[in-house]
């Protein structure tokens, strides 16, 4: 079987147990977070993941940021809802993009927030698209990682 169908298989079956043990409603992601020693909760540590990635990446209003490997768009919507940013979600499973969608709009913030089912090894975004290119716990399922690398370099802006 296609690793991609085992993949979008796996995400399917668990979605409800994500659903109920995982991710957290303030911020609808189901990773892992990102834990301080005074980290209370994995609320709080998915707050703290969103954070790091925004400082680490240097993510700013008015950038335009993929986000590769969605999930249920979490990170994705708190971006968009904290810094007034444009993020595009592409995920292979149709059923955490349904979710993502869902969420967009009880979220409001559809006007700068769109997820689609793609491939992140082959997006079909045009040429330097994107200011910011991330994928949290997603990129580990690429079945090939320089695919992934080469596709985000395409479709990032080169700096001038």
């Amino acid at each position: 079987m296609d690793s991609d169908k085992i993949i979008i298989q796996y995400y399917n079956y668990h979605q409800r147990y994500y659903k109920w043990f995982w991710y957290q409603p303030s911020n609808l992601s189901i990773h892992y977070g990102f834990w301080y020693p005074k980290t209370k909760s994995h609320a709080e540590s998915l707050i703290n993941m969103n954070k790091v990635l925004v400082k680490i990446a240097k993510i700013k209003p008015g950038d335009i940021v993929l986000d590769a490997g969605c999930g249920i768009g979490g990170s994705s919507i708190w971006i968009a809802k904290n810094l007034a940013t444009k993020v595009i979600g592409i995920n292979i499973c149709k059923r955490q993009i349904d979710l993502a969608n869902k969420f967009v709009k009880e979220e409001k913030v559809g006007h700068l927030v769109k997820f689609y089912v793609r491939d992140f090894n082959n997006t079909k975004f045009n040429n330097e698209t994107f200011d910011v290119v991330f994928g949290l716990e997603s990129i580990c399922y690429a079945k090939n990682k320089k695919d992934f690398v080469s596709e985000a370099w395409r479709i990032l802006k080169k700096i001038v």
